[in-house]
């Protein structure tokens, strides 16, 4: 055995040992069977934290439907058979508990709401001290805190929800004004939101309860209004968009470190009025999603520290995704690892919904041959390198 034949042979036994195994895939979500694709509002609004279940919303006259969808399982409808009761905003880690909000048997305003596969809806109960009604934003990854939002008279008034507290009012607002809870970090532990401070300005703001509230600032050369969608696992980086002077608006994402940091745009936005927006993170805080202007196509966008920001589109494609024929609207949420997406596209000529994956780089499995036979193919190169040196 030559130097160059042994070396050949290790190198296709190392590239068999680290090869991927699958390639990704692009899904279409149908709709919600019973009410077809017809349904007015017809959305994906979030995704599991393991990616594998996608929170289908839609509508049937006035009445909200929700439902958890897989790609090998379909729907599992939220209140199967109840037309208007619960409309769900999001999904835990392994898609198997859900928040939400609707009305319930006795309540004169709508309430939060808890979905298990084992236990059904629970309603989390009235706010203490305020009436209003409730809506939810943001679960936890175990599913134990959910984030929301009493709505009291005209002024909004966060809350976070926990299996051992139960609803907790994150009271003293900022500056006295009405806020509006938009997501919660996979731990539960920081809840992010807007927050109206005059009639028209809005600020960013994150809370945990150790610090209460606080400010997230604003964009340098911004305008002074901004909001926080998200964050991620543990509520150490914040995603949303604020307003630039001259009226654009950009994405941002921010760091206890760096403070609020703009994502920019996806290339050929317009130079003036430009919109971007970031609506989820991954859990490491490393992947952002949301939309931006772009001259045709669609707008989603991916973000990563390495590269900025794509087209969710192209992204796919430089990461084993076969997307011919797909134009992406928006991603509305991404999961935990930052490998799948899902939100509004068109294919086919139709709009539907997606769910995209990435597939993660795994090891294809060598049979025991293989393996045993790998020491003797290192020890011959080793003799074959001293003959040739010799």
């Amino acid at each position: 055995m030559n130097r160059s034949t042994g070396g050949r042979w290790v190198v296709a036994l190392l590239l068999a040992i680290t090869s991927p195994a699958v390639a990704g895939e692009v899904s279409v979500v149908p709709a919600l069977p019973r009410i077809g694709e017809g349904g007015a509002g017809n959305q994906i609004s979030a995704v599991s934290g393991d990616g594998t279940t996608a929170l289908v919303q839609t509508y049937q006259g006035n009445s909200p439907a929700s439902s958890l969808w897989t790609r090998t399982g379909g729907h599992v409808e939220i209140t199967p058979g109840v037309t208007g009761s619960i409309f769900a905003t999001d999904v835990n880690a392994n898609g198997t508990v859900a928040a939400g909000f609707g009305f319930v048997s006795g309540a004169a305003d709508s309430r939060a709401v808890r979905w298990t596969k084992q236990s059904g809806i629970t309603d989390l109960g009235p706010a203490p001290g305020l009436s209003g009604p409730l809506t939810t934003s943001g679960i936890s990854a175990a599913g134990d805190a959910i984030a929301g939002t009493v709505n009291a008279d005209t002024k909004g008034v966060p809350f976070r929800w926990t299996q051992a507290g139960g609803i907790q009012l994150l009271t003293p607002t900022l500056g006295g004004a009405g806020l509006t809870a938009n997501g919660i970090s996979g731990d539960g532990s920081t809840v992010v939101g807007s927050s109206g401070l005059s009639s028209v300005n809005s600020i960013a703001w994150r809370w945990t309860q150790s610090a209460g509230y606080q400010n997230l600032g604003d964009l340098a050369g911004g305008a002074g209004n901004a909001s926080a969608a998200a964050t991620n696992a543990d509520g150490s980086i914040v995603v949303g968009e604020a307003e630039l002077t001259g009226g654009a608006l950009e994405a941002f994402r921010w760091t206890q470190a760096g403070g609020m940091v703009g994502l920019g745009f996806l290339p050929g936005a317009p130079a003036a009025n430009a919109l971007s927006s970031a609506t989820s993170v991954s859990g490491d805080g490393s992947v952002v999603v949301g939309s931006s202007d772009r001259p045709s196509g669609g707008s989603a966008f991916v973000w990563t520290q390495a590269d900025g920001m794509q087209y969710l589109g192209d992204y796919l494609g430089q990461n084993g995704v076969n997307a011919t024929g797909w134009t992406f609207t928006n991603v509305t949420d991404v999961s935990a690892d930052g490998k799948t997406f899902v939100g509004a596209a068109t294919f086919g000529g139709k709009d539907v919904n997606y769910i995209a994956t990435i597939a993660p780089a795994t090891s294809v499995p060598l049979p025991p041959a293989a393996w045993a036979g790998l020491p003797v193919l290192l020890l011959a190169l080793s003799l074959s390198r001293r003959s040739t040196a010799a």
